[in-house]
């Protein structure tokens, strides 16, 4: 059983396998780079920009400890989540545990725990996120480009884009959010997408739209739940007179987008394929005027501090059993690793407990080639539809996760939550 527990990373996640950990009777020790707990939603440590709020509801985002407050917004806002974040890092007793300013340099194995930075623990619990490193295109012509490219992660005030040209590149969250701060100042604003992803509304109808992904909905079959999706979200596009061409795979909440794109204050353009002196050139053959380019195209992994082969990777991608465990490497987790159509915090704290109780003893993992097969299984299905192998639906996850720790819950003693919003308080009946 392991004791001494590091834990890299002060965000959502590492505040969550902390708190569990501690439940379990371990003793963890919070890394975290930066001066303050928050991660990514601190505009000062992270990559917040001013319009930040989540995607989802407060209700399904909280975790099962400390509810949001009653005051705030469906959608609470950056510094909402970071005063939340304060508290939850309080109120579970967490925050003794954490070592503000500590980068760390180097994990490594070692006998049968590991180091880092050359400090001995038994385990190590990695809660670095997805978004430890920006993904920026090729473009061909940016040297020559007169304008200001920058990626999304270094955009933070939009006064300095006013009476500008701005091509936005990208239409996730960060892209949509951006372009909709940019409407009412720049001159003009461009998005710049391969595919457009599906515009989802926040609200439906009185209330907040992810209200609807129940467990009760979950049951009916794909192509009803398919249906009931494209009503609720082409009667949104169609009150801005506005028309769903088709469902995509790819989602981005955006009924502030939708406003805009209704005023043509926004307008939709083809991919970006490279930039000449005073503009963008798209893969349709047209082109745009612009004098800033922003790039919201993502961020990845990165682990600088693990040895070469740590984490395992397969066809690209990262190996880990259910996203959470190396196969065959004893002691290391990964927590808060997954994309997902929902709320993120319920993920890592169901992460957090299973791991806490696979480090505590209580519970065993199976066998190294079937943790290995799953992984490898996975990544392929994902990769065979051109999807992200790190995305999760959000409630057969938990429900599976669940499982795995017998805390899965019972909807025979508690057939309310067959109708309300799946939350991480789902787990704690």
């Amino acid at each position: 059983m392991a004791r001494r527990v590091a834990v890299i990373g002060a965000g959502a996640a590492g505040l969550a396998s902390a708190r569990w950990l501690l439940d379990s009777g371990l003793e963890p020790v919070v890394f975290e780079r930066t001066g303050a707990v928050g991660g990514i939603w601190r505009a000062d440590t992270g990559l917040a920009y001013p319009s930040l709020r989540t995607n989802t509801s407060k209700q399904k985002t909280a975790f099962s400890d400390l509810a949001f407050d009653d005051a705030l917004p469906d959608h609470p806002a950056r510094d909402d989540v970071i005063a939340y974040l304060e508290r939850y890092a309080d109120a579970t007793g967490v925050r003794p545990r954490i070592r503000l300013g500590h980068q760390v340099r180097a994990v490594a194995p070692r006998d049968a725990g590991w180091t880092v930075d050359g400090e001995l623990f038994d385990a190590v619990v990695v809660a670095t996120g997805l978004f430890a490193r920006e993904l920026a295109p090729d473009l061909p012509g940016r040297q020559g480009f007169r304008g200001t490219v920058l990626h999304s992660a270094a955009y933070r005030d939009p006064r300095a884009f006013a009476g500008r040209d701005v091509v936005v590149v990208g239409a996730g969250s960060s892209g949509a959010d951006i372009a909709v701060e940019l409407a009412p100042i720049a001159r003009s604003v461009s998005v710049s997408v391969h595919q457009a992803p599906t515009f989802t509304p926040r609200h439906y109808r009185g209330r907040p739209y992810d209200h609807r992904a129940t467990r009760l909905a979950r049951m009916l079959p794909a192509p009803i739940r398919r249906w009931r999706t494209r009503r609720a979200v082409a009667e949104e596009y169609r009150r801005r007179g506005l028309r769903l061409e088709r469902l995509s795979i790819n989602t981005t909440p955006g009924s502030d987008f939708l406003d805009e794109l209704a005023r043509r204050r926004v307008v939709m353009r083809a991919a970006t394929v490279g930039l000449d002196e005073a503009g963008v050139r798209f893969a349709d053959g047209t082109r745009a005027d612009a004098d800033a380019v922003v790039l919201a195209t993502g961020y990845t992994h990165a682990f600088p501090f693990l040895p070469p082969g740590i984490p395992p990777t397969f066809e690209g991608a990262l190996a880990l059993y259910r996203l959470v465990f190396p196969p065959g490497i004893a002691g290391l987790a990964f927590v808060g690793m997954t994309r997902v159509s929902g709320p993120v915090f319920p993920i890592a704290e169901l992460q957090a407990r299973w791991v806490a109780a696979v480090f505590a003893g209580r519970v065993e993992l199976p066998p190294v080639d079937a943790m290995t097969r799953e992984a490898e299984d996975r990544i392929r299905r994902a990769h065979a539809i051109g999807d992200d192998q790190m995305r999760v639906e959000l409630l057969p996850y938990l429900d599976d996760v669940a499982a795995r720790i017998g805390c899965a819950p019972s909807l025979i003693r508690h057939p309310r939550l067959l109708t309300s919003p799946v939350s991480a308080r789902d787990y704690r009946a």
